[in-house]
């Protein structure tokens, strides 16, 4: 479970020729507006709450962003997050072998990641998160939009665009969203990280699929615990009875109820390798 860290207590003046941040009884001059401000506060809220846990002994993180990376060791450095060892950065490239040994880590966390990741690399780099990974440990895979929900959430907003050739779900884009992307251009649209294709579940497992691992999310509270908990909308209470049946048909399949929510969030643990008959 995650729960809400405190927000730093700020104030942004608009003078305008130029904008203030006051912070801590300190000002600055900056050029953000409060839209970036509040997203450079709230990024990497998940390191700062995996640091404070006690469980916790050490938590080592990257970044393919440079300036993600700033921002993070600019955060680490001024919280006084001793337990945060490295915040490393890598080129796309360097995430397919990452520098780790194999079972460096009890838990591998991937927020919000996977649909990011490119189509040509995404296999590889998928399975340097299980290679670190020890048996035993356990890779939380988390706020995944699913590719197989008919309606894209994530970035475009549009039903089925995902499912769409590019340069088809670019003009549908375009036409249906305008003022989001009626200036986008193609290349654009389909460039590295965009994430409108979103992710399936075999995007989010290894080359060997689950075996030789134990699937824990719904006994965790994710999956469709969490979606019919935290379901707040008219829409999505409404949807509920529909996705429950769809849910309890994927469960009976032997698939993770994810596959019929609009994210994929998966807890899942690396099973111990067994010993060889004698």
């Amino acid at each position: 479970m995650t729960k809400k860290m405190p927000e730093p207590q700020y104030a942004l003046a608009d003078l305008g020729d130029r904008r203030v941040l006051a912070v801590g009884g300190r000002e600055h001059a900056t050029v953000y507006r409060t839209r970036v401000l509040q997203m450079l506060i709230s990024f990497s809220h998940m390191t700062e709450y995996l640091a404070e846990q006690p469980e916790v002994a050490a938590v080592t993180t990257f970044d393919t962003d440079a300036t993600f990376v700033a921002i993070v060791r600019a955060k680490v450095a001024e919280l006084g997050l001793r337990r945060v060892h490295e915040v490393a950065h890598f080129e796309n490239d360097g995430t397919r072998r990452l520098s780790w040994a194999d079972g460096a880590f009890d838990l591998v966390v991937a927020v919000g990641v996977v649909e990011h990741l490119p189509p040509r690399n995404r296999r590889a780099q998928v399975d340097e998160y299980y290679r670190v990974l020890a048996p035993g440990g356990y890779i939380a895979i988390l706020d995944t939009p699913n590719r197989w929900f008919p309606l894209e959430t994530h970035s475009v907003g549009l039903p089925l665009v995902q499912w769409l050739p590019p340069r088809l779900a670019w003009r549908y884009a375009r036409s249906c969203r305008p003022d989001r992307y009626g200036r986008v251009l193609f290349e654009e649209f389909v460039a590295d990280g965009t994430g409108w294709r979103n992710a399936t579940l075999a995007d989010c497992l290894p080359s060997s699929g689950r075996c030789g691992l134990e699937d824990v999310t719904e006994a965790a509270g994710y999956g469709w615990r969490f979606f019919r908990d935290t379901a707040r909308s008219r829409t999505r209470r409404a949807l509920s009875p529909f996705v429950a049946v769809l849910c309890g048909a994927a469960r009976a399949a032997g698939l993770p109820p994810s596959v019929c929510l609009p994210y994929l969030n998966l807890l899942l643990r690396k099973l111990p390798a067994t010993a060889p008959d004698a």
